[in-house]
């Protein structure tokens, strides 16, 4: 008797390959005539190429080609748009700057070369012979007295996530507000580095005398990275073929920055084979992208029986001279409490650092923090239990919106927790609480996490013999990606979970 597969237990589809080694990732696919990248990189933050010496790189054994600014393949410039996220722009999601277009350094760890041999070893080594002459500029390091400062008017472009918004008077009714607190939090720069690093593998080829591309990439976003390619290589997109059936690990990387990726497919066009670059572990901190660092300034006013009366949430972030992705730290402060007045703004600094990108909640991480930290503050300062203070401002309803809550259910979250460790045994005194030699603290917090749905397709093929096979161009990550979407492709299909075959990535 068929019953719903969605949510029961099953052993993982992918489990027995990943404890096997059958799981291929992206540097592990061998193609017939591979050859290998490296890349030569800025040792300066700002500054022009004065000049680059490849001789020696190019006598090198092995060697079969460098590329510098001077014989890359030319680029189409980056899309204003992929899927509807902005890419260029204050607030876009991306790096703008295309490699090895122009003599041009933005930061350190910026892409000047890359040269390709018949051996991974022979490419590392003939890397490391690269000769690069600077004309070096005084590079910008600290967001206060940046030359470029602007206030992005939303994240990616979205008209549902505002970066500056004020709701009420916020300034005003903090002038007045019986107790006030203002408190500045700092964030330092937070690397991706999960085991797997940046991977790519391209290999072009003709078709009825047109050329077809093939990329085998660490990528969470394989449509977005078709767009890329097919746009900066002025294909077209059905001529662009992705392919990652397995990401080792992102923590929000491997979907946003796209100089290596297009650096291999520059490089197989060049020397006319398949080409590989995998990126080193120490590339893994300029040219993979990281969270920026944040400065965000949190001024509450209250009534001193704890009731909100305003919310104001200053964020200075930073970017690349090459980027204009806006770390959103107001994503929690927008929605988390009931507050009259509310207002949240970011002001973005652009720097001769690496680009920043998404990472593992991105906003809500370093937003979320500093609001929390802000918000127990003012329980201390008003001497009232963190948790009470939290249920004195209870939102029943979108505080920047208006809009009510399709569910909430934090109020019970708040309760079980309580009991879950004991919570009214807490001594809000600080190093009050003792178990042997060891000091004791009992803290809470809260966070949240948007739900956020866009539209997505999936293709289904029925066999005779009561088979299906469902393919999606999604991604997974160790997340699990394989075993849910087939059962939610059996629940769809009304068959048997074990009749239903999932692919992804391609």
């Amino acid at each position: 008797m068929l019953t719903e597969a969605t949510g029961q237990p099953l052993d993982r589809v992918d489990g027995r390959l990943k404890v096997m080694g059958g799981a291929r990732y992206t540097a592990e696919w061998d193609l017939p005539g591979l050859a290998y990248g490296a890349l030569a990189t800025s040792a300066i933050a700002r500054g022009w190429v004065r000049a680059i010496d490849v001789n020696a790189a190019q006598q090198a054994p092995g060697v079969l080609a460098v590329l510098t600014y001077l014989n890359a393949p030319r680029l189409q410039p980056m899309p204003d748009k992929v899927g509807g996220s902005l890419f260029r722009g204050e607030g876009g999601i991306t790096e703008t700057l295309q490699p090895l277009q122009d003599a041009a350094i933005e930061y350190a760890g910026q892409p000047l070369a890359v040269v390709v041999a018949d051996t991974h070893e022979h490419a590392r080594y003939a890397a490391t012979l690269v000769r690069i002459t600077y004309d070096e500029a005084k590079p910008e390091f600290d967001p206060a007295t940046a030359s470029r400062r602007t206030l992005p008017e939303s994240f990616t472009g979205s008209k549902e996530e505002p970066l500056q918004v004020t709701v009420g008077d916020p300034r005003a009714a903090l002038a007045s507000a019986p107790v006030k607190l203002e408190r500045v939090y700092e964030s330092a720069i937070t690397h991706h580095n999960p085991i797997e690093q940046l991977a790519t593998i391209a290999r072009w080829e003709k078709r009825n005398g047109a050329d077809y591309l093939t990329v085998y990439d660490t990528t969470r976003g394989v449509d977005t990275l078709q767009e890329v390619f097919a746009a900066s290589l002025n294909l077209p997109k059905e001529n662009v073929h992705i392919i990652c059936p397995f990401i080792g690990g992102a923590f929000g990387s491997k979907g946003w920055l796209y100089a290596p990726a297009l650096l291999t497919a520059m490089a197989a066009r060049v020397v006319g084979r398949p080409v590989k670059i995998e990126l080193r572990r120490q590339d893994m901190f300029s040219t993979a992208g990281q969270r920026g660092a944040t400065r965000q300034t949190l001024s509450l006013g209250a009534t001193r029986d704890g009731k909100l009366t305003a919310l104001q949430h200053d964020t200075q972030a930073q970017t690349s001279m090459v980027s204009g992705y806006t770390e959103p730290c107001a994503r929690v402060s927008r929605m988390l409490y009931a507050v009259p007045n509310l207002g949240f703004a970011h002001h973005l600094s652009h720097l001769n650092l690496p680009s920043p990108c998404p990472m593992r909640g991105p906003g809500e991480t370093v937003g979320g923090w500093a609001l929390e930290c802000a918000i127990d503050e003012l329980a201390t300062e008003l001497n009232l239990d963190p948790v009470e203070l939290r249920l004195r401002n209870y939102a029943d309803k979108n505080p920047e919106t208006g809009k009510p809550f399709s569910s909430k259910h934090l109020r019970e979250c708040y309760a079980r927790g309580q009991e879950l460790i004991g919570w009214s045994a807490r001594n809000p005194k600080p190093r009050s609480m003792r178990e042997g030699n060891s000091l004791i603290g009992y803290g809470m917090a809260t966070t949240m996490y948007p739900a956020a749905r866009r539209e997505a397709s999936a293709r289904a093929t029925l066999f005779a013999d009561g088979r299906a096979l469902v393919q999606s161009a999604t991604h997974e990550l160790g997340n699990g990606a394989y075993t849910i979407f087939r059962q939610i492709s059996a629940d769809a299909l009304a068959l048997p979970v074990d009749r239903v075959h999932f692919e992804l990535g391609d």
